[in-house]
């Protein structure tokens, strides 16, 4: 059994239960954390918005998942992951088995089942079965 499995997701609707020092070890992009726990509660109630923590055992957060329903496009987009070190594996189990995951909560859903995420390491999820799309971020400061 892999660490992973002990995690359960539960669904939340406030940022500030997520421990901040799981916000702040996102690489890439520049999350500003005050400025995601002053929209958080906002944001999260959002019935489009899927906040979930993952817990342990005993009910101590070992990560949090922050992803979209996007109608428009039909998908889910997943904005962070993010996990203590200890539930993190070269094998990107944790990815996918929160890809699983997203898919069974689309299971009788009118959605397709297609999840897509926001990246900084591509070529780690090109080699756990993901495909890069047409779509490419753009930014401008």
């Amino acid at each position: 059994m892999n660490r992973f499995d002990e995690l359960r997701f539960i669904r939340i609707q406030d940022f500030n239960l997520i421990p901040r020092y799981m916000m702040e070890q996102v690489k890439g992009g520049d999350t500003k954390v005050n400025r995601v726990l002053q929209f958080g509660t906002q944001i999260a109630k959002d019935p489009l918005t899927l906040l979930y923590v993952l817990a342990d055992t005993q009910n101590k957060i070992k990560g949090f998942l922050w992803a979209e329903i996007d109608v428009f496009d039909e998908v889910i987009h997943v904005n962070t992951l993010s996990l203590d070190k200890e539930y993190q594996d070269r094998n990107g189990t944790a990815l996918l088995k929160t890809v699983d995951f997203l898919k069974s909560l689309l299971d009788g859903s009118k959605l397709q089942k297609k999840i897509t995420f926001s990246t900084t390491r591509p070529k780690a999820f090109e080699r756990l079965g993901f495909k890069r799309t047409a779509l490419v971020n753009m930014e401008i400061e």
